[in-house]
C-alpha cells in the first residue's frame, strides 16, 4: 500500500491524465511518433539539398520526377503526423494543412538557393523571416549526410544511448494476422502457421522490421 501523500498525489494527476481535453494517458493517447518527424525532417533536406543529402539511387531520375517522388513521401508522413497532433475535432485539416505546405516548399527552395538578401528587401513580408533563412542557408554548408550522421552516432555510445537501443530491442513488436485472428509477437518470439493456413505481418511503427522466416517442407 503507498503512503497516503503518494495516494493522494498519484489520484490528482490521474484526473488530470483521464480528464485532459488533449489526450494524455491510455488507448486514447495521440501523439505524433518522434522517429518518424525526425524521418519527416530528413525526406525534407533530401528534397531542398539533393546534392549533399540526395540518394544517389533516386538522383538518377528527372529532377522533376525525384521531387515528385519525395513530396509525395512528404505529403503521406506529414499528413499523417498532423492528424496525432491535432485536436481530434480537427483532424481533417491535416491535408489541407500539408497542401499548403507542399504549395510553399517550392518558394522555400529558390529563397535558400538565390540571393536571399535582395529577395527580401524586395518583399517586406519576408523580414521576420530573414534571420532563420540566412541560418539555414549558412548552416546548410556544414551540414554532414545522413550516412555520415548514422556514422558517429554509432561511434558516440554512451550507457543512455545503449540502454535506449536495448529497451527499442526488447519492447519493439510486430502484429501478426493469423486465421482471422490477431497475434502480438515482441523480440525473440517466434510464429507457425501451418500448412493451408494463411497468416500476415504488420508493422505499425516507423522502424524496418527485421525478422526470420522459415519456410518447411511439406511432404505427402
Amino acid at each position: 500500500m503507498y503512503p497516503q501523500h503518494i495516494q493522494e498525489a498519484a489520484a490528482a494527476m490521474g484526473r488530470t491524465l483521464t480528464e485532459s481535453a488533449t489526450p494524455l494517458y491510455g488507448s486514447g493517447l495521440r501523439l505524433p511518433d518522434r522517429r518518424a518527424v525526425i524521418d519527416l525532417v530528413k525526406e525534407v533536406r533530401r528534397l531542398l539539398f539533393p546534392a549533399y543529402f540526395g540518394d544517389p539511387a533516386l538522383m538518377s531520375l528527372a529532377p522533376e520526377n525525384y521531387a515528385a517522388l519525395l513530396l509525395e513521401r512528404i505529403s503521406e508522413k506529414l499528413t499523417a503526423q498532423l492528424r496525432l497532433a491535432l485536436p481530434e475535432d480537427q483532424v481533417q485539416r491535416a491535408e489541407e494543412i500539408t497542401r499548403e505546405f507542399v504549395r510553399r516548399l517550392p518558394r522555400v527552395q529558390r529563397l535558400l538557393l538565390e540571393d536571399l538578401d535582395a529577395i527580401m528587401d524586395a518583399d517586406p513580408a519576408l523580414e521576420p523571416y530573414r534571420f532563420l533563412l540566412e541560418s539555414i542557408r549558412r548552416d546548410s554548408k556544414y551540414l554532414l549526410t545522413d550516412r555520415e550522421e548514422e556514422l558517429f552516432a554509432r561511434m558516440n555510445i554512451s550507457g543512455a544511448s545503449a540502454w535506449e537501443t536495448l529497451r527499442d530491442n526488447l519492447t519493439s513488436s510486430v502484429k501478426v494476422e493469423y486465421d482471422g485472428g490477431v497475434e502480438t509477437l515482441a523480440a525473440g518470439d517466434c510464429h507457425y502457421c501451418p500448412e493451408h493456413h494463411t497468416h500476415r505481418l504488420i508493422n505499425d511503427s516507423s522502424e524496418d522490421l527485421n525478422f526470420f522466416a522459415v519456410v518447411p517442407q511439406h511432404h505427402l
